[in-house]
């Protein structure tokens, strides 16, 4: 197959670390008494880490040491923001404002207690106004610093707690028994310690029926899990400070109405692809393979979602986006009743029909299978363009932290030199403005697709 690197595409700068949203122009720090708020700093750091140390002793396990620092956001310029990470091994994962205030709750990992340490041995320096520097801060960078701190607690349920889930939990019936969460794990991509990270779930679950479906699946800075609780259990979850989110599966965005033509349509097959032909993926509720304008351009079926035991379409979703990755716009070729394809295809089923509606497995990660099937087809068959129309209806991007989805996304497309091609989201019930015609309708509206492609 021929390679297309002449096809120029604009790539974005990889940032491997949020940095959140820090102000260039900030003023200078908040005058601070060293003493007291340096003293106020110290019981909050003791109060924070024994708070950890005591849920680990009561599940039995050790983990990796999580905080979250409140910041004077109007005080924290850019400079301070990258001084704070760097000298204390600090990994910024999220940055919100809270509401009603001034400042921003940043939530930050550190490496180790060691790190917690090194951390504290500087606020001590800067409570005492001791005017000495240290290999990690001098006298002024100490004291800027810790002026922008305002205050430091542990994680807590509410931190970690999904909006979906938290409406779910408030409403939940006395007598029921076991449903299926979502688990996002904080993670510092070492991958030494994922079996370790593993059993600590499974341990919190406890051994009365509650289990972690499978294993974690990495991305970056995060395992992703699916795990069946009940109330009990999911507490225990919610409690651990390992744990960044508990939230309720995915649910899809509902497809547009769509109709076949009709049975006494003859469509003309002008197929003249070759051996050569570019290839593209797509990611969906299958391919059926019968349909007269499809049997000749299928590369290869693979089936990632094995509850129907079979590559084909019993949805109709996937083989309507399958015509258009191949055929592209469809007015003209209706009209001639003459279809010519643009590209071959692989078909990877991703999902099955339940209710007229493609959803994924109930005990499988979304991003698990998507990460399965892109890596299966572009190395068994060299594809490097994939489609995946399919998104979360409750998950819609406000700022702040990457969700999984897009970040397992990102690190496929940057490992593998891919693109993937995802609908913006479909709209049920759509407003449309008057048109005149159909150029008139097509400058009126626009659907949107994202080319994620970040190198």
């Amino acid at each position: 197959m021929k390679k297309y690197d002449h096809i120029q595409i604009e790539r974005q700068e990889v940032v491997p670390t949020y940095r959140g949203h820090s102000n260039p122009m900030a003023p200078r720090p908040p005058m601070r008494s060293n003493m007291q708020h340096g003293q106020k700093l110290q019981k909050e750091l003791t109060q924070a880490s024994d708070s950890i140390l005591a849920t680990r002793r009561d599940i039995g396990i050790e983990t990796d040491n999580l905080m979250v620092l409140e910041i004077t956001s109007e005080a924290l310029s850019n400079e301070i923001l990258e001084l704070m990470l760097g000298r204390f091994k600090l990994y910024l994962v999220e940055e919100t404002p809270i509401a009603k205030t001034d400042n921003s709750k940043l939530v930050v990992q550190f490496e180790n207690q060691a790190a917690i340490d090194q951390f504290n041995r500087e606020r001590a320096l800067w409570e005492a106004d001791t005017q000495i520097d240290t290999e990690l801060l001098t006298y002024a960078k100490r004291r800027d610093l810790f002026r922008c701190i305002e205050a430091v607690r542990s994680m807590t349920r509410e931190d970690r707690i999904g909006p979906k889930l938290k409406s779910f939990t408030e409403n939940i019936a006395p007598d029921t028994g076991f449903f299926i969460v979502n688990v996002d794990v904080w993670f510092n991509n070492d991958r030494t310690k994922k079996l370790e990270i593993e059993h600590q779930i499974r341990q919190a679950l406890g051994t009365q029926g509650s289990q972690l479906l499978g294993d974690l699946f990495e991305i970056s800075g995060l395992l992703l899990g699916r795990v069946k609780v009940n109330e009990f259990s999911l507490n225990a979850l919610l409690n651990l400070d390992i744990v960044c989110m508990v939230e309720l599966p995915f649910e899809p965005i509902e497809q547009e109405p769509f109709i076949l033509y009709s049975q006494n349509f003859t469509p003309i097959l002008n197929d003249t692809l070759d051996d050569d032909a570019p290839l593209a993926t797509v990611l969906d509720s299958g391919v059926f393979t019968g349909n007269p304008l499809l049997r000749t351009v299928v590369v290869a079926e693979e089936e990632f979602d094995t509850t129907e035991h079979s590559t084909t379409d019993f949805n109709g979703h996937g083989t309507g986006v399958a015509g258009i990755v191949v055929y592209g716009d469809f007015h003209d070729s209706i009209k001639n009743q003459t279809f010519t394809p643009l590209v071959r295809i692989c078909n990877g089923k991703i999902m099955h029909n339940e209710n007229d509606t493609p959803v994924f497995p109930e005990e499988v990660r979304p991003e698990k299978i998507v990460n399965d099937a892109i890596t299966y087809f572009h190395d068994t068959y060299g594809c490097r363009i994939f489609n995946l129309s399919a998104g979360n209806a409750n998950s819609i991007y406000q700022g702040g932290r990457q969700f999984p989805w897009a970040s397992m996304l990102d690190d496929l497309v940057r490992e593998l030199d891919i693109v993937v091609v995802v609908s913006a989201g479909n709209v049920i019930d759509p407003v449309i403005n008057e048109f005149s015609s159909r150029d008139d309708l097509m400058q009126k509206h626009a659907i949107s697709y994202l080319i994620l492609n970040i190198d």
